[in-house]
């Protein structure tokens, strides 16, 4: 009988440990974007400190592979560690067959934190061998370059062709190519004849 309680105890201790550090992740998460929308708050009545008009930042990872980020105007401020972005592309290749793109309206680039804001109209794709394979639409998406991943809350909508996947919450990692859909799945598939 000792056994199974420790077995019992080993299971819950897990569980709790695992519900803790997914706990954890979601408020850190938050706190980014409270942070971000903070200082985007703050920032309206404070006027850029210098910036930027066309402009291209080159990210480098743990690996020394080169990302980019392009700006149509960048934006600068003396009491704040962001970078506020107009018209932002991401660009990142995986190798030499593998492109990541990543479009919005505007972001937020966090040098410290090594993360990047997109919101409004974000458009993320992969391209294989100069071929479209998927494209994510969202209004607003969390990009970790250093780690490779990506995440939001809000609805998103995927599509490879002529398939698609409609859900609210996504979570991916453009390293392991995996994606997680957090609620509401719907997915269209057409058979081709």
């Amino acid at each position: 009988m000792p056994k199974i309680q420790k077995q019992s105890f080993r299971l819950t201790l897990i569980l709790i440990v695992s519900l803790c550090l997914y706990w954890a992740m979601n408020i850190a998460q938050d706190a980014q974007k409270k942070q971000t929308a903070d200082a985007i708050s703050s920032d309206q009545t404070v006027k850029p400190s210098a910036f930027l008009i066309n402009s291209t930042f080159f990210l480098y990872n743990t690996k020394g592979q080169a990302s980019e980020i392009h700006a149509k105007k960048a934006y600068f401020f003396s009491n704040s560690e962001f970078i506020k972005i107009d018209q932002p592309n991401f660009s990142s290749t995986a190798n030499t067959e593998i492109k990541y793109t990543l479009s919005a309206n505007s972001g937020d680039y966090h040098p410290t934190a090594e993360t990047l804001l997109l919101t409004g109209d974000v458009n993320a794709q992969q391209i294989t061998r100069e071929k479209l394979i998927w494209t994510i639409e969202t209004e607003q998406l969390l990009l970790n370059y250093k780690t490779g991943q990506m995440s939001t809350d809000e609805k998103v909508i995927i599509t490879q062709g002529k398939h698609s996947l409609t859900a609210e919450g996504l979570e991916a990692s453009m390293n392991d190519k995996k994606l997680n859909l957090l609620s509401n799945v719907r997915g269209k598939y057409v058979f081709e004849n």
